[in-house]
């Protein structure tokens, strides 16, 4: 069967059809980076992950974080947070201090 024929037969894009106040729970149950990642699905994603009220960033050391954290504040919205939960397996006593300027943040 040709591509094209293919293409017309596919199922309908039937998640894009939710509400955004939908998509934005569902993507609140993944990790910060995951949910930034959605943006690449469709235009209309383009900007769901930023309005998140709820952060995960969970995983290595702080200072493996640090670059990913800093874009994160810098390009979301002003949405205000129900949660944030950072989670780090290593952490020194000099990262409390990116850690407290992220919370503040």
């Amino acid at each position: 069967m040709p591509q094209s024929k293919k293409a017309s037969m596919a199922a309908p894009d039937r998640i894009s059809a939710l509400p955004d106040a939908v998509l934005r729970h569902v993507l609140t149950f993944l990790q910060a980076k995951e949910a930034a990642q959605s943006c690449v699905l469709a235009h209309r994603w383009l900007h769901l992950w930023k309005s998140l009220p709820v952060l995960r960033v969970t995983g290595g050391h702080v200072q493996e974080s640090r670059e990913f954290m800093e874009h994160l504040l810098i390009l979301r919205d002003r949405t205000p947070l129900d949660a944030c939960i950072l989670t780090f397996h290593r952490a020194s006593y000099d990262d409390m201090r990116y850690v407290m300027l992220w919370i503040r943040s």
